[in-house]
């Protein structure tokens, strides 16, 4: 039997090893200091069961099935499951390293200890946490100006009302230079005090205004019949004036001139007609701009800004800006080779 003794013996030491090493009873730890002290040491003395049987003798093994007791009358008990030992027993095993973890699963904890560790779990620990600094601006109407996406919202309103006063100025017809100008130093005020003014018009000569329509709707002349044969020398000189006229053509430029739609509609109102009239079938309307020179028999449509002339050679309708024209001339078509 001594083989035996041995070999529970070193499994009882390696069980307390790792029963030490997981430190799972520390729990019950109070509990187990309060197991009486009777003997001194705790593997031996009496080991009772709940059934009322008492063995004597000394610990000799233990593990997770139960306890080998050592007899004092010689000899080893049985294997006795840990359900069947006693609250006195198992307390007094937990003070055996070997059987420690084994027997403290088994023992009732009281109801005082259950209570006061289910109240210090309860307690809850509250420890400052740290913050970040608030800002300096707060978070306020200005402050969100100062911001750089107030900075980035900011320059799209100002480039805004900058392209509103131009739009505005070419409505109005007000010069453009000097309504984008006040607006950039006055912001949205300058826009409304200008849409707000009545539009601009031009002042124009007191020559009298020739309406389209009615210039269509005039009548032809009438042809003129064959002067007389006394006559021939007053015909002679009037074929003179005429030729004389030819080479004079009528020529305005700008600074002496207001180009705008009154200009044209006044000056030229034959030119409009879909069938020039005679005195101006044989004319051409010269216009020069920076760029170009525009040669045109007759003007298609005209609006406030522009106009739309019809060219000698036949090639497609050109438009002609106002602002773009520096010099129109009216003369013979015939007059155009001898310039």
């Amino acid at each position: 039997m001594n083989w035996l003794f041995i070999v529970l013996t070193t499994f009882a030491q390696v069980g307390t090893q790792i029963g030490n090493d997981s430190g799972a009873a520390a729990p019950v730890a109070p509990m187990v200091a309060t197991a009486p002290a009777g003997n001194q040491n705790p593997r031996e003395g009496k080991f009772e069961m709940t059934n009322g049987n008492i063995y004597t003798g000394r610990l000799a093994s233990a593990n997770e099935e139960g306890i080998v007791i050592r007899l004092d009358v010689g000899g080893f008990s049985q294997r006795i499951p840990w359900v069947k030992l006693t609250q006195e027993t198992l307390k007094k095993l937990a003070q055996v390293p070997e059987a420690r973890n084994f027997a403290v699963p088994f023992i009732d904890i009281p109801i005082e200890v259950r209570l006061e560790e289910i109240q210090k779990k309860r307690q809850v620990s509250v420890r400052e946490v740290p913050t970040l600094s608030k800002p300096m601006n707060s978070a306020d109407f200005f402050g969100g100006i100062t911001s750089p996406l107030g900075f980035f919202v900011l320059a799209i309103l100002y480039a805004a009302n900058i392209f509103a006063s131009y739009q505005i100025s070419r409505f109005r017809q007000r010069p453009t230079n000097l309504v984008c100008a006040v607006a950039a130093v006055a912001p949205v005020l300058a826009p409304v005090v200008f849409l707000s003014l009545p539009t601009r018009h031009e002042d124009y000569s007191d020559e009298e205004y020739v309406d389209e329509a009615a210039v269509e709707e005039a009548p032809m002349p009438p042809e003129q019949s064959p002067a007389p044969a006394g006559s021939s020398g007053l015909s002679i000189a009037k074929s003179e004036d005429e030729e004389k006229k030819k080479g004079e053509p009528q020529v305005f430029k700008r600074g002496e001139t207001t180009f705008n739609r009154r200009f044209f509609e006044t000056r030229f109102a034959g030119l409009f007609r879909i069938v020039p009239s005679e005195s101006d079938k044989d004319m051409v309307l010269v216009i020069k701009t920076h760029k170009n020179e525009y040669v045109g028999k007759r003007i298609s449509r005209i609006s406030s800004n522009e106009l739309h002339l019809q060219l000698l050679s036949g090639a497609p309708e050109v438009t002609v800006k106002f602002g773009e024209i520096a010099e129109v001339q009216f003369r013979h078509k015939d007059s155009l080779h001898s310039r």
